[in-house]
This record gives C-alpha cells, sequence and structure tokens, in this order.
C-alpha cells in the first residue's frame, strides 16, 4: 500500500539504518575522492599555465632560432594543448563549451553532442546547438571537424604531451653542446609537461574506477540502475564543481542534499531525478522530514506536481512519487499555509477514480474471457458518487495512485486544522465516505483484494476525520450515525471479521486491518453522547468486543492481534459510561471473573492492562461481589504490584569493535535493544499504573480497611507492602507522563490508609513523605506544563495536585509544616 509501512520502517530501523549508514559512508568516501581529483585538477591547470608561459616566453622567445625542427614541432604542439585547457578551464565564469560533456558523448557514439547540464547552463552550448539548425549541408561537418579536434586536445591531449615529453627526454637530442641553457629550458619543459600527463593519467584511471563506487552508492541508496547510474554521476559533476568554486562547501554534502537542490531547479528533467531520489530514499526508511519541512518553497513545489496532468512523459509516474514522497511528511504539513494543496492531493482521486472504479450503487456483470476479463463490468449512467471494488489490468497503476491520495490524506488528518480544510474541500469528503455509504459493499469487499485496499485508506481517512475536535468531527459522526446504510456495512464487516472461519485464514492481513477500521469508526459513534445509536447495534458491538478479548489462547493468530484493540475499546466504553458497563456485565454471568484470570503473570501485559482498566469501570459504575473482590481479585492486584518491575532501563554504551564496521553495527545493534527495552518498560509502567489505580478504587469504594489489611497479610507483610510503594515512588522520578500517573496513585494509596489510621506508623518510618518531596520536585514543573496547555485528557493525571497530596501526607505522619 503506498506509503503505508514508512513509519513503522522508521520505528523499527534495522536494516534501513544499515542501509543509510553505508549509502553515507559511500557518499563520504565519494565526496574525499572528488576533493582530491579537484585539487589534482587544480594542480594539472597550474602545470598547463607554467608550461605555456614556459613555452611561449622562455623557449619560442628566447631560444626560437636554436630549437631543432622535431622540439619546435613537440613545443607548438603541447603549447596548443595547454592553451586548449587553459582557455577552457580557467574560464569558468564565461560562457564556455562544455568539451569534457563533447567527449564523453563522442565515447557514447556521438548520441547527444552535449550533456544535460550544458544544456540548462553552458550559453555556448546553446549558441551551437541554435547554430546546427540554422546552418544547413556543407557547415556543419566542417563545424564538427572542429569541435571535434579541439575536444580531442582537450581530453586526451595531457597523453599526447606525455609520450612526447618522454620521447624527447629519452634522447634529449636537443641542439649541440653549446646550447646548455636550451638544453636545461628544454629539460625543465618537458619535465613539467611529463609531470602533468602523469597526475592526469591518475584522474583518467580514477575515472574508470569511480564506476564501481557509483554503482555501490546505487546499490546501498536504493535507485534502479536505468537512472540511478546518471544521476550519482551528475552528482559527482555538481559536486566537483561546487568543490572547484569552495572545496569546504562539500564536506557534509550528500546524495540526499543534492535532490532537494534538483527540486528547486526550473528544469523538468532536474526536478524529475530529485524526485526519483528522494523516493527511493523514502522506500528504504529513510527520514527526509529535516531536509523538506524547513523548506516551504520544495513542499510547495512537490504538492504542485500532485496537479501536474499534461507534464513532459509519464505524468502518473511522478505523481505517484511525489505523493509517496508528501505522505512521509504529511503529518507535519499545515495545510493552510500552501493554498490550494489540497485541490492538487485531491486530483489524484478525481478523473482516476472516473475512470476506473464503478458505482458501488449500480448492476455490474463480469464478462469472462480466457485467462481473465475481456471486458470489466458495465457502467450505468449514474456516476454520482459511486465506486466499486473491481479494477481492470488498465486501472491498476490509477488505483496505486488512489491509494496514495488516500495515503497523504490520512497523514494529513492526523493535524486537526487539517481537518476542517479537507472537509471544506468540495466533493472531497464525498468521495472519500462513498465506499461506506454503498449499499454492495460487502460483496465488493468480498471479490476484489485491490478494491479491499482502497476500502481500507478510505476508512483510515474517515477514522482520522470522526476523532477531530469541534464541528468538523461531530458532523460526520452525525452523518454516519443517520445513515441506515453506514451502519449496516459496519456492523456486517464486524460479524463477518470475527467469524472464526475468516480469521482462520492465512493471508488475510488487509481484511483483518478493515476489521480494526470499522471497530475504530463504530467506537467513535458509541462514544459520542449526542447520538442515540439503536441499542441493538451498540450491544452487539460490546458482544463482539468481549468475544474477541475473551477469546483463549487457542484461538486462531488473526483473533489474537485483535485483542488488544478489543480490549482498549472496552477500557474506553467502559469509562464514565454506566450503561456500557451494565452491557458489559450482561453478557457473561462470570465476566469479572474472566477478566481477573487474565490479570495473571503468564498473559500478555498488554491483556493484563487492559483487563485491569476494565474491570475498574466496571467497580466504578457496577456494584460486584465482594468475596470475589477479596478472595481473588486483590490477592491477584497485590501479587501483580509486589511483582511487577518499576526501575527503568539505563542508557547502555556499545562494546568498541575491531574496527569501524564492527563498532557501527554494534552501536546500531545496541540502539535496537535499547529501544525494545524501552517500549517494554513503558509496558511495564502502564500495567503498574492500572493495578495502582485499581487498588485506589477497590479500597475506596468496594471493601472496608479491615476486610483490605486481611487480604494484604494473607499476601504480604504491611511494612513489605508500604516499602513497595515508597520504592515505586522513587524508581518513577522521571519527568513522563506516565510517571507523575504513578506517583500520585502511590500517593493516594498512602494517605487514604493513613486517613483510615492505617499502616501511618510504618510510613513514618519508611520516611514515604521524603521520597514523595524528591519527586515532587522533579514532577512538578511537568504538571504545571499540563495544566497550562490542557493536555491532561482522559486520565485526569493533574488532578489532584502532586503539592496537595504532599501536604496531606506531611500532616498524617506528623510532620510539622512550615
Amino acid at each position: 500500500m503506498a506509503g503505508g509501512g514508512a513509519a513503522e520502517r522508521r520505528q523499527g530501523g534495522g536494516a534501513g539504518q544499515d542501509l543509510r549508514r553505508r549509502g553515507d559512508q559511500s557518499a563520504a568516501s565519494l565526496n574525499r575522492l572528488v576533493y582530491l581529483k579537484v585539487h589534482i585538477a587544480v594542480a594539472v591547470t597550474i602545470m598547463a599555465y607554467l608550461a605555456f608561459t614556459w613555452s611561449t616566453v622562455v623557449l619560442l622567445g628566447g631560444f626560437v632560432g636554436s630549437v631543432r625542427r622535431k622540439d619546435f614541432t613537440c613545443l607548438t604542439i603541447i603549447t596548443l594543448i595547454e592553451a586548449t585547457r587553459i582557455f577552457n578551464d580557467m574560464e569558468s565564469d564565461k560562457p564556455r563549451l562544455d568539451l569534457r560533456g563533447f567527449a564523453a558523448n563522442m565515447a557514447l557514439g556521438g548520441r547527444d553532442v552535449f550533456t544535460r547540464r550544458t544544456r540548462s547552463h553552458s550559453s555556448a552550448a546553446r549558441i551551437f546547438g541554435l547554430s546546427s539548425v540554422i546552418i544547413s549541408g556543407s557547415l556543419m561537418p566542417v563545424i564538427y571537424v572542429v569541435l571535434t579536434t579541439v575536444t580531442i586536445l582537450y581530453a586526451y591531449g595531457p597523453f599526447i604531451g606525455l609520450g612526447l615529453s618522454a620521447w624527447r627526454l629519452r634522447y634529449r637530442d636537443y641542439a649541440d653542446a653549446h646550447s646548455r641553457n636550451m638544453s636545461a629550458a628544454l629539460d625543465i619543459f618537458y619535465r613539467l609537461v611529463l609531470s602533468q600527463g602523469i597526475l592526469y593519467m591518475y584522474l583518467a584511471v580514477s575515472d574508470v574506477n569511480n564506476i564501481g563506487v557509483v554503482s555501490s552508492v546505487c546499490e546501498h541508496y536504493g535507485l534502479q540502475r536505468d537512472w540511478g547510474l546518471r544521476s550519482v554521476v551528475e552528482y559527482l559533476e555538481d559536486t566537483r564543481e561546487k568543490c572547484t568554486r569552495d572545496p569546504a562547501s562539500i564536506n557534509r554534502r550528500n546524495l540526499v542534499q543534492y535532490a532537494g537542490e534538483l527540486l528547486d531547479s526550473g528544469s523538468w528533467e532536474d526536478h524529475l531525478s530529485g524526485v526519483k531520489i528522494l523516493d527511493a530514499f523514502v522506500k528504504n526508511g529513510a527520514d527526509v522530514r529535516p531536509l523538506l519541512l524547513p523548506s516551504r518553497p520544495k513542499i510547495q513545489k512537490l504538492i504542485d506536481t500532485l496537479g501536474w496532468r499534461s507534464c513532459p512523459g509519464d505524468s502518473t509516474e511522478i505523481r505517484g512519487l511525489a505523493a509517496r514522497i508528501l505522505a512521509e511528511i504529511a503529518g507535519d504539513i499545515h495545510l493552510a499555509q500552501f493554498p490550494g494543496a489540497i485541490l492538487c492531493v485531491s486530483s489524484l482521486l478525481e478523473e482516476e477514480t472516473t475512470q476506473t472504479c464503478i458505482s458501488g450503487r449500480q448492476e455490474h456483470r463480469r464478462i469472462k474471457g480466457v485467462g481473465r476479463c475481456q471486458e470489466d463490468y458495465l457502467q450505468s449512467d449514474d456516476e454520482e458518487d459511486g465506486w466499486s471494488g473491481h479494477h481492470n489490468e488498465i486501472g491498476r497503476s490509477c488505483n496505486e495512485q488512489i491509494l496514495q491520495g488516500l495515503t497523504v490524506l490520512e497523514r494529513l488528518a492526523s493535524n486537526q486544522h487539517n481537518c476542517r480544510v479537507i472537509c471544506s474541500a468540495p466533493g472531497l469528503v464525498p468521495k472519500i465516505m462513498a465506499p461506506l455509504y454503498t449499499d454492495t459493499l460487502i460483496q465488493d469487499i468480498s471479490g476484489s483484494d485491490a478494491w479491499v485496499d482502497v476500502v481500507n485508506r478510505c476508512f483510515k481517512v474517515v477514522n482520522r476525520l470522526i476523532r477531530a475536535p469541534g464541528e468538523t468531527g461531530v458532523s460526520l459522526r452525525l452523518e454516519i450515525s443517520s445513515n441506515k446504510q453506514a451502519l449496516s456495512n459496519l456492523e456486517r464487516i464486524l460479524d463477518q471479521g470475527t467469524s472464526l472461519e475468516l480469521l482462520d485464514q492465512d493471508n488475510n492481513e488487509a481484511g483483518l486491518e478493515l476489521l480494526v477500521q470499522a471497530m475504530l469508526i463504530l467506537t467513535e459513534l458509541v462514544l459520542d453522547m449526542y447520538i442515540k445509536l439503536p441499542t441493538e447495534t451498540k450491544e452487539n458491538f460490546i458482544k463482539k468486543q468481549l468475544q474477541i478479548f475473551l477469546a483463549d489462547e487457542e484461538a486462531p493468530p488473526a483473533m489474537l492481534k485483535l485483542k488488544a484493540n478489543a480490549g482498549a475499546t472496552l477500557a474506553l466504553l467502559s469509562t464514565n459510561s454506566k450503561s456500557n458497563s451494565a452491557i458489559i456485565m450482561k453478557e457473561y454471568d462470570d465476566i469479572v471473573g474472566r477478566l481477573t484470570k487474565m490479570l495473571e503473570a503468564k498473559n500478555n501485559i498488554m491483556y493484563r492492562t487492559k483487563a485491569a482498566e476494565i474491570i475498574e469501570n466496571l467497580c466504578a459504575h457496577c456494584v460486584l461481589d465482594k468475596q470475589h473482590v477479596t478472595e481473588t481479585l486483590l490477592p491477584q492486584v497485590l501479587t501483580g504490584i509486589m511483582s511487577t518491575k518499576t526501575k527503568p532501563v539505563q542508557d547502555e554504551h556499545c562494546a568498541p569493535g575491531n574496527d569501524e564496521e564492527n563498532q557501527n553495527s554494534s552501536a546500531h545493534g545496541s540502539k535496537r535493544r535499547l529501544c525494545r527495552q524501552r517500549n517494554e518498560d513503558n509496558a511495564t509502567k502502564a500495567l503498574l499504573e492500572a493495578f495502582l489505580s485499581l487498588i485506589v478504587l477497590i479500597y475506596d469504594k468496594v471493601i472496608s480497611a479491615d476486610d483490605f489489611h486481611d487480604v494484604l497479610q494473607k499476601n504480604t507483610k504491611q511494612h513489605i507492602f508500604v516499602a513497595r510503594i515508597k520504592t515505586i515512588v522513587e524508581d518513577n522520578c522521571q519527568p513522563t507522563v506516565e510517571s507523575l500517573r504513578i506517583v500520585k496513585l502511590c500517593s493516594q494509596i498512602a494517605v487514604s490508609m493513613m486517613q483510615r489510621s492505617m499502616y501511618t506508623e510504618e510510613f513514618r518510618n519508611q520516611e514515604f513523605v521524603k521520597s514523595l518531596s524528591e519527586a515532587k520536585a522533579t514532577l512538578s514543573k511537568l504538571e504545571s506544563r499540563m495544566l497550562f496547555t490542557g493536555t491532561d485528557v482522559g486520565k485526569n493525571t493533574a488532578r489532584p495536585l502532586l503539592s496537595a497530596l504532599e501536604k496531606e501526607a506531611q500532616v498524617l505522619v506528623g510532620y510539622t509544616l512550615l
């Protein structure tokens, strides 16, 4: 799916980071090689100046009458060669012929007299191209011969000079013995030209060796050879020109920066080349945001590319590449800053959709031929908001373009301000919502994998839009809930998707993702208090979530993938909703017992966390069996708190390897391990937070202090429990929201116990308040920021204030307040 896995690749990062690292090393090697070659080329040019001056002023000026004919001929040829190089290389600020490009194209058979860069930047080349059209017949061969001669002198002159100098130095029969000054002058001249030729030969040999380096760079960066080799060669040429003007300018130059420069070019070919290079980086998981986000003109150029219909070559190709690049940065783009951007993005869904997708409301039939459909589907005249899941061979590339457009819209919709722009675009939202409203959706997704991908992407965009705050999300949720066909489609997807037969099928990831998206849409509808969904619809939805979440470990693997999502949905639905909690309670007679069993340590940590959150909500809104709470639930939660680790992982330093490659590999391996460990720590914190929150609710609302004391005494000693609460506070003194919630929950547990005259002495002896004060010093700034920005949504982290809990704990343990 277009652009679908880039974010995941950046998070995983293993192979992609290693490939980019090796590619960067190759680019650095190229830059060092260019730096060396430029300085050698400067030395060659300086030697050309010296040789030209020496031959004209000293030899031909002082000894012209004494030089023998063969030395005079050699001097003349070498002087012409040096003059050609001097006047072509040292006048770089003036219009000049690109003799390098001319020589290279001659070697390729003369298919193109001047390179693409020469056509773009060389005035002399443009004049020559114009003259080739105006001048006809007999003059063209003459011009070609002259240019060929000059090019040969430029490209192969140093080799000619090398041969002539070696020949004359071998025999040194310059003149009579009395002409010692002339002999010395000729020796100096020929040695200078010989040295120049040797350096030039090194440059020529290194050019041949560059082929392997260029191929390696293409492989590391994932560039296709048909255009990648040319792009890297042009990067080398561009880097050489920049290094000639300012050697320090190429120190941190790489292929990505070069691609960004090409985006700003006025040349269509340069722009296409830059887009291709950036797309290759995106495919390999590279992060192009640092290059593009600081430059609004680059982003605008990519956005404009989406709307190009009559560009040179295949417009579908470059529009698709630009869409994939934009999908990577769309989450950080504010559409209001780019006028007309939404029209360019929506253009990916317009003409292509009506050409290849048929209305889902229409009747259609398949005309079968040998091996494939000879004709896809018959269309009716009604194409007002039509979609269909059937695509012919011609429409496959167009289908990919639709997917790319929907991917860009999905990433853009992660910004709430962009959601308003998207919804205000004429005709865009009906196109996105159309699959949800079609009456043949279920039949269509059953018969076409390509259509499932399109519907999936549409549902993802819908999910983003309906969660937007304000009128944008409300109006879309009301629109969906008032459409019977939309509700029917969502329910049927849910019914079919949760059947064990479907989930037991292999390679059904697209169907599984579609089921998840349908569940998310229904969740938003159920949570909206202004929407009055039919009771049957709500109950059926909650029943399906319970069916998925309570599935045992022997269920199909696809069902297990849905458990975490279903658990999160149930926890969300039961929060602050007595009616939803009641529906959960009545589905199973032993629902609390089944959820309590999921708290056991053998289960997945995410399932345990969500089960604890659901039980907490049921405790808040329903009457639980007190005996089950004291005999089974509370002991299980206490065991979880006592056994769950609380110390976060520390940063690790990779051990040094034997060489640079081993060190880099070790460093990346260490970073991956550290990332996995941090993810595990975050999951552990979430579980600990859920257990602590459940303890607070049970202690305050479900059982008495004596009951809690009895349960605690059966499972552990009271001083051990107090020490554990203190340790949790000390281990969570990091300025994170999760740590802040955990510290506050521990403080609430301590305050509630001491208010009931329980364990006050233990809390005083353990110096719990001292640990709490140290945690407050670290976490108070985070707490104040959350209060100011209003980001404390959902779990009420900022209340009660940590300072209030500290003061109350100080009073209870007998501290004197200043």
